[in-house]
């Protein structure tokens, strides 16, 4: 971040480091165009506004902001039988002392992306500042429509997108928040650091892993590819490439560079480019390992069982345990049930999905847009050239017909716990230094 510059006008386009600057009561005070409104005190505040996908049944307290239980905006659309169709939920968020400024908003956004994180859910901010221009003053309920209104739940018919939490599973979603919270605040404010996670990098994350959810309904290959790359972004920070060994002669050989024959001179600046194109070629070459170090070592097999589907969603975190025999009548295909080896094999291939998505355009090969009580963790999809192969040949291996795939559930599960563990690890050391 080269300054803590913040658009006056912004017409509703966002640059997202800005909100990661309103975020920080440190870079607010030192930021001349964040222009301010108020003199907000302990007991007059202004007010925010989270849009989320399911009804948050009680507040969250965190240092020095609420989020309140949300409410649940209609807007009047109905089916021929009168039943209300599309509605919002809204939690209204009491903003910290400090958050006085005009566009109070970018704050807002940044605290979306942190419960989006933490909840592992698709969370917006209303970002019109124009609803918390008063103290101590909530939006009207046409108010609350119109900022609702850009995130409709559809709940009825074949989109329909509504989903029931229950009070088990919201409750380890405010823990995740709380700790994810604690552990932004321990991060250096103004450490603008590349070479390791900073305050702002690790914001910029966690708004991959929110853009990755938000995507999902619209854009399955770049919903997952944008968390993987969440993911990767980490591990870049977490262990650092390796450069080649350069020749014995490497030092000797950049000499040449000053010699006074143009064509041992050209030699030696060509080499020295070759050279420098080699380096990065085989620090790139490492992404694919380093990327699965981090994940093995950040997120231990144990905890991919917190991977959630809809069931536990909605009957809580005890529910395969108080009913086994309801989950399925097929055994689950659990990480425990797979060796190191294939689990590292399928995160490769999981890593892969993404290169391919982005550099060729090539679909991840998944058929099914979210996970089971059946499958938590992974798919399976018919391998066709496998399958053609042994058609051919008249033998048929059912274990080599399909490949294994990493889930979007899972990754997602990975990715919250394995960035927010190496963050821990990050503030915890910049801490003892």
């Amino acid at each position: 971040m080269n300054n803590n510059h913040i658009r006056y006008l912004n017409q509703n386009h966002i640059l997202f480091k800005e909100a990661i600057i309103a975020f920080s009561k440190e870079q607010v005070e030192n930021t001349p165009s964040l222009v301010k409104l108020y003199e907000t005190t302990a007991d007059k505040r202004l007010f925010g506004y989270l849009v989320l996908d399911f009804n948050l049944s009680e507040d969250i307290v965190c240092g020095d902001i609420t989020i309140f239980k949300s409410e649940k905006i209609y807007f009047d659309l109905k089916d021929t039988l009168g039943q209300q169709m599309s509605w919002s939920y809204i939690s209204t968020v009491r903003l910290p002392e400090y958050v006085n400024f005009l566009n109070s908003s970018l704050y807002t956004l940044a605290l979306s992306s942190i419960c989006s994180f933490a909840f592992e859910r698709p969370v917006y901010s209303g970002t019109e500042y124009s609803y918390e221009k008063h103290l101590e003053k909530k939006a009207s309920l046409e108010e609350l429509k119109h900022i609702g209104m850009s995130f409709p739940i559809l709940s009825l018919g074949n989109n329909g997108t509504e989903s029931r939490v229950h009070h088990s599973v919201i409750s380890q979603w405010i823990n995740n928040f709380k700790e994810v919270y604690e552990v932004i605040n321990k991060f250096s404010k103004t450490d603008n650091s590349n070479s390791k996670l900073s305050f702002y990098s690790f914001f910029q994350i966690m708004r991959l892993f929110q853009l990755s959810l938000q995507n999902k309904k619209n854009d399955f290959d770049l919903s997952f590819s944008l968390l993987i790359a969440s993911i990767e972004s980490t591990a870049t920070f977490y262990s650092m490439a390796i450069s080649p060994t350069k020749p014995k002669e490497h030092k000797q050989w950049l000499k040449l560079r000053e010699s006074g024959d143009p064509i041992i001179s050209s030699l030696a600046n060509k080499y020295q480019e070759l050279w420098a194109t080699f380096s990065q070629v085989e620090k790139d070459s490492q992404l694919s390992s380093r990327f699965i170090k981090f994940i093995f070592e950040c997120t231990p097999e144990e905890t991919w069982e917190a991977t959630i589907d809809d069931d536990l969603l909605r009957d809580g975190l005890d529910y395969r345990q108080k009913y086994p025999h309801e989950v399925s009548r097929q055994p689950e295909l659990t990480p425990h049930s797979l060796t190191d080896e294939e689990l590292k094999d399928i995160i490769k291939k999981t890593y892969s999905y993404r290169s391919k998505f982005i550099h060729k355009g090539i679909s991840t090969p998944h058929q099914e847009h979210k996970n089971s009580n059946r499958n938590r963790f992974f798919e399976k999809t018919l391998n066709m050239p496998s399958y053609s192969a042994q058609k051919k040949a008249a033998i048929m291996n059912i274990e080599d017909l399909y490949d294994l795939h990493a889930k979007y559930e899972l990754m997602s599960c990975i990715a919250r716990v394995s960035i927010t563990e190496y963050a821990k690890r990050t503030t915890t050391k910049a801490k003892i230094h």
